[in-house]
C-alpha cells in the first residue's frame, strides 16, 4: 500500500521478528531502513535534495523490534519535519504512539542519560 508521499505504509506497526522487506515498508520513499547484522543494528539512511542523512540504533541498547521502529521514527520525522508537518501526520498507524514501546523523543533521553 502506498502513502500520498510515495512510500509504502505498513497497516500496522507490530512488534516481533521482521522481514526486511515490512521493515522497509514503514519507511517513506526517499529513505530506506536496513539491518546490518555484523554491527548487530538498524540502519536507515535519508537521501534529499542532495543531502544525505543516516542513523543506525543498535539492538543490544535498544532491542530488535525497538531499534527499527526508531529508525522508521527517525525516517519519518526527517520527512515530516522538511514538510513542515507534525509526525501526527505520519501515515504508518501507531508508529508514535505512546504505547509503543519506544520514546516518541527517538529515545534523544536514554541516549543523553548513557543507556
Amino acid at each position: 500500500m502506498k502513502n500520498e508521499m510515495g512510500g509504502h505504509v505498513a497497516k500496522k506497526w507490530v512488534g516481533g521478528e521482521v522481514a526486511k522487506q515490512e521493515a522497509a515498508t514503514s519507511v517513506p520513499a526517499p529513505a530506506r531502513i536496513y539491518r546490518d547484522p555484523p554491527n548487530a543494528r538498524w540502519q536507515a539512511t535519508y537521501v534529499s535534495n542532495g543531502r544525505r542523512a543516516s542513523k543506525s540504533f543498535s539492538w543490544s541498547v535498544w532491542g530488535h523490534d525497538a531499534a527499527r521502529m526508531l529508525c522508521a521514527q527517525w525516517t519519518w520525522e526527517e520527512v515530516l519535519g522538511m514538510l513542515h508537518l507534525d509526525i501526527d501526520s505520519c501515515p504508518v498507524a501507531g508508529l508514535f504512539a505512546a504505547d509503543a514501546g519506544v520514546p516518541v523523543d527517538g529515545g534523544a533521553a536514554a541516549a543523553a542519560a548513557g543507556a
